[in-house]
């Protein structure tokens, strides 16, 4: 169901009534860089014309249109361009048209998700992973296209046909590229297949807060994860965060269990979530004072929305910052600071973020170091102090003027009551003879 609300919105934003005509593309060439995960790709074309753009026509072969996620188009300045697009049922593609007007060269950022279909040899267990793509860009008229597909770090290549493009490995990963002069309206459309160990899941929601004093911060993230792969979900791995103490994530029902390895950290849900549903948790933890800046009495941190360690298609990620009691002076970059319960909050938001398009954040504060240690504690030792010196008054005070007083001597006992004389015998009594 999310999918299909997912398609439907990115339909009506595109507001179609009809395609425009299309514009023949002569001595054009485009650049193509591909970005492969096993939860999404990445396509960034950078396109140069020998005349005005027009309305430029870029058409994407894909299964269905609800792995498409979101398209936009940039100018030579980085502004935004207007984009239209349709769906062929019948051809299974999705076209896209650029607004570029009068420009000769602008970028076009696709992402497309759920491609990826897992599969696994009963025999061997190893974990197979293929994905479709479109090796050059598609368009009315011929170019001469150029492509670079990165593949996921740790995968190994299986497998790949397509013309023009030969593998090699940079860095530990495997890059499959390869130049060619494509025909008008002609797919170049293929599957890639590798084996490793990944999730396919997407982050459908990460609200994340950060608690800080002058000797760390306290980190809380609660994430909603998707499932986009063909088969059902256990677990998800993190990539531990750098410096990171004290771990512990939990969901509604309780403690969830850990597993760590070289730096990572898998945990496990409490439920198995199929194509489509929901795994929703918390992760907490501390980071050491190192993670913070500190000069003189002003506090800075930076970084980016989706934390690094973090690979995963994140459609909204919101960033608290919740800044010691007393601080003041607070300046955030590209977001906003507010009161709550008396300290002062920092808020930062972006949507459609991976680790190659991330969102920024920066913000320092001047702070208290009497407020860092808390008030409470301050009170007590006010208290104690107060106390110790009213006894030490009590104790030594004497009143000016008035000599000590002497100890009195020591007295006797009184005598020991004695018992009294036999009574005689009254008149008329017997006595003793």
């Amino acid at each position: 169901m999310h999918h299909r609300t997912l398609a439907a919105f990115i339909l009506l934003s595109f507001m179609v009534a009809s395609l425009a005509p299309y514009v023949s593309s002569t001595d054009a060439t485009v650049q193509r860089y591909v970005y492969l995960e096993p939860g999404y790709q990445i396509y960034i074309d950078d396109y140069s014309l020998a005349a005005p753009a027009g309305n430029f026509t870029i058409d994407f072969k894909m299964g269905s249109v609800f792995y498409l996620y979101s398209v936009k188009a940039l100018g030579p300045d980085n502004q935004s361009l207007g984009i239209s697009g349709n769906w062929s049922s019948t051809g299974n593609s999705f076209t896209v048209i650029v607004q570029a007007g009068e420009l000769t060269s602008f970028r076009v950022i696709t992402i497309l998700h759920g491609t990826t279909i897992y599969s696994s040899n009963s025999t061997t267990l190893i974990s197979n992973y293929s994905t479709p793509i479109n090796f050059f860009p598609s368009v009315n008229a011929s170019l001469s296209a150029t492509t670079t597909v990165r593949l996921p770090y740790g995968a190994e290549l299986l497998a790949f046909n397509e013309t023009g493009i030969s593998s090699s490995v940079i860095d530990g990963t495997t890059v499959l590229s390869g130049s060619i002069q494509t025909a008008p309206s002609t797919h170049y459309y293929s599957d890639v297949t590798y084996n490793g160990t990944f999730d396919l899941l997407a982050i459908q929601s990460l609200d994340r807060t950060f608690e800080v004093y002058a000797t760390g911060v306290h980190v809380s993230e609660s994430f909603k994860f998707m499932n986009v792969g063909n088969v059902k979900s256990e677990s998800v791995t993190l990539a531990l965060p750098a410096g990171a103490t004290n771990l512990r994530a939990y969901d509604l029902i309780g403690n969830l269990p850990m597993t760590f390895s070289t730096n990572n950290v898998t945990i496990g849900f409490h439920a198995r979530i199929l194509t489509g549903e929901f795994a929703v948790f918390t992760l907490e933890y501390d980071l050491p004072q190192s993670s913070i800046a500190i000069s003189g009495n002003t506090i800075s941190l930076s970084g980016n929305l989706l934390p690094d360690w973090c690979n995963f298609l994140s459609r909204q990620v919101n960033l608290s910052v919740v800044m010691p009691e007393g601080s003041s002076n607070a300046v955030a970059q590209g977001g906003a600071v507010n009161t709550s319960d008396g300290r002062l909050v920092a808020s930062f938001s972006s949507m459609g973020l991976t680790l190659f398009f991330n969102h920024d954040y920066s913000l320092s504060f001047s702070y208290s170091p009497v407020s860092s240690i808390g008030w409470g504690v301050i009170l007590v030792v006010i208290v104690v102090i107060a106390a110790a010196a009213y006894l030490a008054y009590r104790i030594f005070r004497r009143p000016k003027g008035v000599p000590a007083a002497k100890s009195a001597p020591a007295q006797a006992p009184p005598p020991a009551r004695q018992p009294p004389p036999p009574q005689k015998p009254s008149k008329g009594q017997p006595g003793k003879k």
